[in-house]
């Protein structure tokens, strides 16, 4: 689990250093609110999905990015929410996240970039992937 933590802390502090790299595009990384139940996570990624691809069909980029953000802390929220689960189902679930939060930071990169139907790729790759 130490060996986990690590990964994740290390994934999510190597995305913060990515953006803030010559990545401002009018928009903040701020903190996001997580839900203490897994029901509550799981509402809060379906209306996140539903709101990201709104905002990529408006071409709204600090809309899709707030809502890549918050899906990405969504998602890494629940490999701490099923401890209860075996070792091999919380690495599946640790690799869906991994891979989901990816493709969403690369929808929110595609996004500040202007390119919409890339970034709707993106977002598509999350979608399967979680």
């Amino acid at each position: 689990m130490k060996h986990l933590l690590t990964i994740l802390l290390v994934f999510g502090l190597t995305a913060s250093l990515r953006a803030g790299e010559g990545h401002d595009h009018g928009h903040s990384h701020a903190h996001i609110e997580v839900p203490a139940t897994l029901p509550e996570v799981r509402a809060g990624i379906a209306e996140h999905r539903r709101i990201l691809a709104e905002t990529l069909g408006a071409n709204d980029a600090k809309a899709a990015h707030a809502a890549t953000d918050a899906l990405a802390a969504y998602a890494r929220a629940i490999p701490g929410m099923v401890k209860y689960l075996d070792e091999t189902a919380r690495q599946r679930i640790e690799g869906m996240v991994n891979n989901a939060a990816k493709a969403w930071s690369q929808t929110a990169h595609d996004a500040d970039h202007g390119d919409y139907d890339k970034a709707a790729r993106e977002a598509a790759k999350a979608d399967a992937a979680y």
